[in-house]
């Protein structure tokens, strides 16, 4: 029997040592009875330094628990099959080893040891560590990733959807798990993206598009990636989508085209430049004004347009730039051509995100139309004033004349009537020649004052003739426009290219146009803005012109006076109270008449009725 016995022993242990992982038999208290040569290599041994030794040699404390636990399931159950336990070899590094177990029993089923069977599968447990290290990784990252990324198959169900996207969709993430395209989009996008999603898996090439998409009935525009996704066979069954939400890039895209719009059309000069004055950036407008083409001034110096003689002042104004952040006001600059012109110049610093300097804007417009107007205005005002002088004169002549011919002429008749009484007595002829005297005096008074009534009649004397109405009327709008302007008031001139001409003097006309608007501005009071329209009609044999203005309108003690000599509303020296006065005059000369209708607090409207031309 014992011969029996060591021939198994010795052939198991021909078959153990030649078997291709670890065999060990171990008592029932774990210490080791056998080994083979390939369990003991696995530990870093050789199969003599092990027999007898005790299975804690090969584990740490923690990893004994797991060993008593296989030990009191072998107990229990008689085996146990494809269990990793951690092992520790003799150099101190660990390798896991994937064991089974077996209660080997004698023939009247007594436990006698337990044989186990090892495979270092250390490798093997790494790569799938690592492996699940990576998905654990790549699962943390999709789930928080800022961008909706889910998994689809060809026909439009979701298969995963990260947080993200559960959260633009208004679902929680296994809540979309089945779900079709189109129950989440409307029709017309579904459709669209399904198909997308189809050639993608077809023809296994991704695809990026950038889509405006419906999303809970909200237009968003979304930067969508489609790509596809192989499975074990290599074949392409699904497809991964990651979609990114830029809307607010579409949004600042727009923002940036219209400012880019609104400055490429704008009718102002617009400029950049850098800090060494070097233009970086015009628009059409600014190249246009100075006779270049944006491209000729890229990189020209701010110099090159201005105007020498103001080298000082260029350099004072950039100074102000810097120091204080802008500057506003008039200056010279010169065009390609080398012709100077005046303009109007607003310039800003730029700064960086940390306030540092960066460069200089500048805003610039031609205003050599604007000053030739001003000069225009300021001479029709010096003639307008002129005229006033004139009129001023003559009213005071006239009404000298009037106030002192009567008494004169009571004094000359006394006097003659002295005369012929006194001739027929015993009067001195000292006396009498006295009185002559006195006589041809008040005649030579009189005469004098003819001359100031004859002035008075000669200043208000003109030659009459057809006039166009409307050509006059837009003529003098333009004179005032800047004036408007300024003042916040809005002029406009409706079509009166229907209306016969009238008859009067043109400068007259000018006149009383000019009056009536420009006392309507200076009424506005340029803290809000207001309007002034002038329109025409035919009335009967006569025109009606209209001037409407919202600027505030006239008290209703005024109404009665405004037309009299020298009143005004004006502060003192702003007025001299001549100019409706004026205007009822010329009109009246004509036989026309003007008329005013006005409310305190809204505005007023001036009618004047002037004949038409007759053939």
């Amino acid at each position: 029997e014992r011969k029996k016995a060591e021939e198994e022993i010795r052939k198991f242990k021909a078959v153990s040592d030649r078997a291709g992982y670890g065999v060990g038999m171990i008592d029932l208290d774990g210490h080791l009875i056998y080994v083979n040569d390939t369990f003991a290599q696995m530990h870093g041994y050789h199969a003599g330094e092990l027999t007898g030794k005790h299975v804690s040699v090969f584990h740490n404390e923690e990893q004994m628990k797991a060993v008593n636990k296989l030990n009191q399931q072998l107990k229990e159950t008689g085996s146990f099959l494809s269990e990793e336990v951690w092992h520790i070899r003799k150099d101190g590094t660990e390798f896991c080893a994937l064991m089974n177990g077996t209660l080997i029993q004698d023939g009247h089923g007594k436990s006698q040891f337990l044989a186990a069977t090892a495979v270092d599968i250390t490798r093997r447990k790494n790569m799938e560590m690592a492996l699940a290290e990576s998905e654990e990784k790549y699962r943390t990252l999709v789930e928080c990733a800022g961008e909706s990324i889910a998994t689809i198959d060809k026909d439009g169900v979701l298969l995963f959807a990260n947080k993200k996207a559960a959260e633009e969709l208004g679902y929680q993430p296994e809540d979309l798990i089945g779900k079709t395209m189109w129950d989440l989009f409307p029709k017309e996008i579904a459709d669209r993206q399904a198909a997308v999603i189809r050639v993608v898996i077809e023809t296994g090439e991704g695809k990026n598009l950038v889509s405006l998409s419906e999303i809970k009935g909200k237009h968003r525009w979304y930067n969508t990636t489609i790509e596809p996704l192989r499975n074990e066979n290599g074949r392409v069954t699904t497809a991964m989508i990651i979609a990114r939400d830029i809307d607010h890039i579409k949004q600042a895209e727009e923002r940036i085209r219209t400012l880019s719009s609104a400055v490429e059309q704008s009718i102002d000069g617009i400029a950049i430049g850098d800090l060494n004055r070097r233009l970086l950036y015009v628009n059409a407008a600014y190249a246009h004004i100075h006779g270049y083409t944006p491209e000729e001034m890229m990189g020209m110096h701010v110099s090159d347009v201005r105007n020498n003689k103001e080298a000082e002042d260029h350099t004072e104004i950039a100074h102000l730039i810097d120091t204080q952040g802008s500057w506003t006001g008039q200056v010279e600059h010169v065009r390609k051509n080398g012709t100077v012109f005046p303009c109007y110049l607003s310039a800003t610093s730029i700064s960086d995100d940390r306030g540092e300097m960066t460069g200089r804007l500048v805003v610039c417009r031609d205003i050599t139309e604007s000053k030739k107007r001003e000069e225009e205005l300021k001479t029709y005002r010096e003639k307008m004033a002129r005229a006033e002088q004139l009129a001023s004169l003559g009213t005071l002549s006239a009404t000298i004349a009037h106030q002192i011919t009567q008494p004169l002429t009571v004094i000359r008749l006394s006097l003659d009537n002295v005369i012929d009484e006194l001739e027929g007595t015993s009067c001195s002829s000292t006396v009498l020649r006295r009185l002559r005297d006195s006589v041809a005096q008040v005649s030579g008074i009189t005469t004098i004052i003819n001359r100031f009534r004859n002035y008075a009649r000669h200043s208000s004397d003109t030659a009459f003739g057809q006039v166009n109405v409307q050509e006059v009327v837009v003529r003098i709008a333009r004179l005032l426009a800047e004036s408007a302007k300024q003042a916040r008031v809005t002029l406009n001139v409706e079509d009166m290219s229907a209306l016969p001409p009238v008859m009067l003097h043109e400068r007259e006309f000018e006149q009383i146009l000019f009056a009536l608007v420009e006392n309507a501005i200076q009424a506005a009071d340029g803290k809000k803005s207001r309007r002034i329209v002038i329109s025409g009609s035919m009335k009967e044999e006569h025109i009606e012109l209209r001037f409407t203005d919202t600027c505030g309108g006239i008290p209703p003690e005024s109404l009665d006076k405004i037309f009299e000599p020298f009143f005004t509303t004006k502060p003192r020296g702003q007025g001299t109270g001549l100019g409706l006065c004026i205007v009822r005059n010329a009109v009246a000369r004509v036989g026309g008449r003007v008329r005013v209708e006005s409310e305190l607090g809204k505005g007023s409207t001036f009618f004047v009725t002037l004949p038409i031309c007759e053939d």
